[in-house]
């Protein structure tokens, strides 16, 4: 659910970085704003994969974000601002981010299904991020 929030409402932006559908008002998707879900299981991981067509997302934006749960020692509290990737990194074995600027942002999940929540929770995270050429970083 966090990662589909960030691409409705976080990653529309302008050319001069305004956010409108900051709002989170309910409003009808058109061109650019539909976003693409997809997700899979193969009795061993759960894939789940979210894309949008702004990429507006930088890279320096997911190590700040995720560093974010690594800094509070993988404390998971909500309702903070901009703690949404690093719930996201704390509910995955590992985590991809395929950024291309202003074209799209796509963001992978792998969850290990056969580990307990406290497993997951605790065990070995790995995160990656690609940015393509001519992006910035």
């Amino acid at each position: 659910a966090e990662l589909l929030a960030n691409a409705l409402h976080d990653a529309p932006a302008t050319a001069s970085g305004a956010q409108p559908a900051r709002e989170r008002a309910p409003r009808r998707l058109s061109g650019r704003e539909r976003v693409e879900l997809r997700y899979g299981c193969d009795a061993r991981y759960l894939a789940i994969e979210v894309t949008d067509w702004f990429g507006s997302l930088r890279a320096p934006t997911v190590a700040g974000h995720v560093g974010m749960s690594e800094a509070r020692g993988g404390d998971k509290a909500g309702g903070r601002g901009g703690m949404g990737l690093a719930l996201v990194y704390g509910c995955c074995n590992h985590l991809v981010f395929n950024l291309d600027y202003h074209r799209r942002t796509e963001v992978i999940g792998l969850v290990d299904v056969r580990l307990s929540p406290a497993e997951l929770r605790y065990g070995a995270k790995s995160l990656s991020v690609f940015v393509q050429d001519g992006g910035p970083t």
